[in-house]
């Protein structure tokens, strides 16, 4: 089911033969989380995510002590429009060591955040994440794009303060650094004369 989910891409029938073959397996294996999962992630690859997070619920139930499967269930929920469930199931998702620690995991958040182009999600998931590391030189990313989503939020200072964090980390981004802070300050001058 894995490699039909990857190769739908290509072939967007794959996502039906995910659920036959899922159906299929939950006859055998009526509890083995993996199924749902892979059911899940066909039925919100087809933008059916309401489905895909009742199958997830179901994964949930079967390990509810698996904080990688509450953050399925709530990225689910977040597609879905639910967002006080992608809270709570996020949330849950942390406190059984699904803990925004590392570049993946944050990307994973940022990745849903996007979708559902919620640039104030985005960035208290960056604030958390500069917070729980030592973002080093190699990881200024963190620090520029928490700048960008600021900009977009019209938050200018913070956008300026934390540009600033990056450059101090890696002062080679200072070039695109000056070119930026351009941009922020006349979108600044913008915002203030509306």
């Amino acid at each position: 089911m894995e490699l039909l989910n990857a190769g739908a891409a290509f072939d967007p029938s794959n996502y039906d033969r995910v659920i036959e073959l899922g159906a299929r397996a939950l006859a055998l294996s009526p509890t083995r989380p993996q199924i749902y999962y892979s059911m899940a992630q066909a039925r919100i690859a087809q933008d059916r995510p309401r489905e895909g997070a009742d199958l997830l619920e179901k994964a949930v139930a079967l390990a509810p002590q698996v904080g990688e499967a509450h953050w399925n269930l709530g990225a689910a929920y977040g597609f879905a429009g639910d967002r006080e469930g992608m809270a709570r199931e996020f949330a849950l998702a942390e406190q059984f060591g699904f803990t925004l620690d590392n570049p993946q995991r944050l990307n994973r958040y940022l990745i849903v955040y996007s979708k559902l182009r919620d640039y104030a999600g985005m960035a208290a998931v960056l604030e958390r994440y500069v917070r729980l590391t030592s973002v080093t030189a190699a990881d200024t990313t963190a620090w520029a794009r928490l700048a960008a989503l600021y900009k977009e939020l019209g938050d200018f200072d913070k956008s300026e303060q934390a540009l600033r964090k990056a450059v101090e980390l890696d002062s080679r981004l200072r070039p695109e650094a000056e070119q930026f802070l351009q941009l922020l300050r006349a979108s600044s001058s913008a915002a203030g004369q509306e």
